[in-house]
């Protein structure tokens, strides 16, 4: 657990900076452009498609201005193209995507009348004339006696430029300040606006805005449904014709229970109609999403100047929602939008209709700020205080899962109706991850690859693995434990050496400790060092084994001749002298040398060329005693000999084992004189 603390704070801290995001505390770019990039991506993936015959767009296109004329048009043709949409084709609703600001004065009305004024004031027969031609010439008035009585929805855009700028003339508001003043922390407020001529707002049923919010990124992806203008409340082009299409029902903002308590703002927009109550989604700006159901061509569009002239069947017209809109790049109304970089803006206002009309319209209110808190704290919890126990595997697992439940848990919010950011918790989880792997790469790798290269001249590499795992349990401090060691080395090898050349010796050398090394590194052993014809192992460290003498049980012995079978065994005798007891672990002495071999770790460790035989009494805890020319055996009481140990004639009189108190304790092990059961004669 200590070892893994510093990279759980380290996970720990990098969680609270992407909650900071999430909390609003603070914006990070880089966050709310994936955050963006993931809202399109969805919005892509999941739009319906298709064409919906209900909303007719009829287009001021590069064709209608070929044969019309260049815009603005004269206020006679969009009278007659009212006259021919209403007469003729029988349309239910007519709106403007263009607003109508400033007076027509191409039919030369205004010259006569300055002319009646001036120079030719006392002519009655020029001022009855003009009179008489004015409901020709008032372009303006045709255009207003055309709106009159009809179900048009004219447009005006709004902006907040440093110099108020203001023209034409707004309608009504749709909420006075007494009724909005609980919106007017939440709505976007604008100082200027571009409205129509009075005449014309004052005989159109209603009117709506068509300026959208541009995000960050310069994408439109909201439309302000409600705006505040010097105290009242101004409603969207597309708010307007779905309340026209319902009588002009009233609008109230919804809000969830609690929410004044709170201080939340609104998160719908109600509309009442004869049967149902709709409820448009807003965010915290009052402004909706947009339900794109495609790219460019999603609602059927006709050219207007085909409309004008009658060339368009009743049928594509009829009862349908008409909008008077452009594509003309020269008249720049194409947006950035999220399915397609120069996409008309007509065409989002037909996109928020469909939208209202079918309750589609995703919502993101306010308390989807605590679900993105809370699905970044779970992704931090969980990784933060998981990964550091992991291995590179089973990491990647969890960080798979993590990464697939959020998005799968995000994909539901979606189909649910909520647009969730998703951007701060994907993004912490892939950083956690990297920073865990680089941890475990260039940290704890690193402290792993110097634990074994340490480790690795003493230890097997299988056992150095396990070791590796905790590396805090070992050390190389000393430290008292029981273990079991072994000692072997040929019979006869002064024999079998004079009787080879050395390129035989050598092979035959190399078979042998090859062999040896391979059954004791099989039965977890540790390989001390070759000491000429010789070999020392032991067992129950550095890995602490119980049953560190299991190998020796019975007459198994390693289970060594066996291994030996044809290996020029027969020219090999072997005897085994082995002991368990108390040992002191540590390091000392010169570092010993290995090199890789074809497998991952070869046996090849370093060889004492400058002894060829094997002080057994010292190699199994006997050192010298507290009076000259005697040892002493250190803790003889716990140790145990076994094997062919056979004692020469003049081994009690310098092989004797003291008590500290200088007692005699044994002069000749009696456990060592019957047991030979480890000693065999290969061949």
């Amino acid at each position: 657990m200590r070892r893994h603390l510093i990279r759980m704070i380290l996970g720990l801290c990098l969680g609270l900076v992407f909650l900071g995001h999430a909390y609003h505390l603070y914006r990070i770019p880089l966050l709310s452009t994936l955050d963006a990039f993931v809202y399109d991506a969805r919005l892509a993936l999941t739009a319906p498609g298709g064409r919906d015959e209900r909303i007719v767009i009829v287009d001021l296109d590069e064709a209608s201005l070929a044969e019309v004329g260049r815009w603005p048009w004269g206020r006679d043709r969009m009278a007659a193209l009212v006259d021919r949409l209403f007469d003729d084709y029988r349309i239910r609703l007519l709106a403007f995507d263009v607003v109508f600001a400033e007076p027509d004065t191409s039919s030369g009305l205004t010259t006569l009348e300055r002319l009646a004024g001036s120079e030719l004031r006392g002519e009655a027969k020029f001022v009855q004339a003009i009179e008489r031609l004015r409901p020709v010439l008032d372009h303006d008035q045709r255009f207003a006696d055309a709106l009159r009585g009809r179900s048009v929805v004219l447009g005006y855009y709004l902006n907040n430029f440093s110099t108020v700028q203001r023209h034409g003339a707004l309608p009504s508001p749709v909420l006075r300040s007494q009724e909005g003043s609980v919106l007017s922390p939440f709505a976007t407020h604008w100082s200027g606006y571009g409205g129509n001529l009075p005449a014309l707002g004052q005989v159109a049923a209603s009117a709506g805005h068509f300026t959208p919010l541009q995000d960050a990124d310069g994408v439109v992806r909201r439309v302000p449904l409600l705006v505040g203008i010097d105290g009242g409340y101004y409603e969207a082009l597309s708010l307007a014709v779905v309340r026209r299409l319902f009588a002009d029902a009233p609008v109230r903002p919804g809000f969830a229970a609690g929410a004044d308590e709170q201080g939340l703002g609104p998160e719908w927009l109600a509309i009442r109609t004869p049967s149902r109550e709709l409820r448009i989604p807003v965010d915290a700006q009052l402004a909706t999403l947009i339900p794109y159901r495609g790219g460019q061509g999603s609602f059927v569009y006709l050219s207007a100047a085909d409309v004008l002239a009658g060339r368009v069947p009743d049928n594509r017209l009829r009862d349908r929602i008409v909008i008077v809109g452009t594509t003309a790049p020269g008249l720049m109304d194409l947006r950035s939008t999220p399915v397609g970089a120069a996409y008309p803006g007509v065409e989002i206002h037909a996109n928020l209709i469909a939208g209202m009309l079918d309750g589609e319209i995703k919502a993101k209110p306010e308390y989807v700020l605590g679900l993105d808190l809370l699905q970044v704290l779970l992704c931090v919890l969980v990784l933060a205080l998981g990964l550091p126990f992991l291995g590179p595997r089973w990491a990647t697992l969890l960080g798979l899962v993590v990464s697939a439940g959020l998005a799968a848990v995000n994909l539901a919010y979606w189909h649910a109706g909520l647009a969730v950011p998703v951007a701060a918790a994907f993004c912490v989880s892939v950083l956690l991850y990297a920073v865990n792997m680089c941890w475990g790469y260039f940290v704890e790798s690193r402290s792993k690859r110097l634990f074994a290269e340490l480790f690795g001249q003493y230890v097997p590499p299988e056992l150095v693995d396990e070791m590796a795992r905790d590396p805090v349990r070992y050390s190389m401090d000393g430290r008292n434990a029981e273990l079991t060691v072994l000692f072997a080395d040929v019979r006869g090898f002064t024999s079998i050496s004079e009787g080879l050349d050395p390129h035989e010796l050598t092979c035959l050398m190399n078979a042998y400790l090859s062999a040896m090394t391979e059954v004791i590194r099989r039965h977890r052993g540790t390989l001390d060092k070759y000491i000429g014809d010789a070999i020392m192992a032991f067992w129950g460290a550095p890995v602490a084994d119980a049953d560190h003498a299991r190998p020796f049980g019975g007459d198994r012995c390693l289970g060594i001749g066996g291994h030996l079978a044809g290996r020029d065994a027969a020219a090999i005798g072997q005897r085994l002298r082995d002991a368990r007891g108390i040992g002191l672990l540590g390091h000392a002495g010169a570092k010993r040398q290995q090199r890789d071999g074809p497998r991952s770790r070869e046996f090849e460790q370093a060889h004492d060329r400058s002894s060829c035989h094997i002080n057994i009494p010292k190699q199994c805890g006997i050192a010298a005693g507290p009076k000259p020319g005697k040892t002493t055996f250190r803790d003889a009481e716990q140790t145990t000999f076994a094997g062919d140990f056979k004692l020469s004639s003049d081994t009690p009189a310098r092989f004797k084992a003291w008590r500290g108190d200088g007692r005699a304790l044994i002069s000749r092990p009696p456990a060592l004189r019957d047991r030979s059961a480890c000693s065999r004669r290969m061949g």
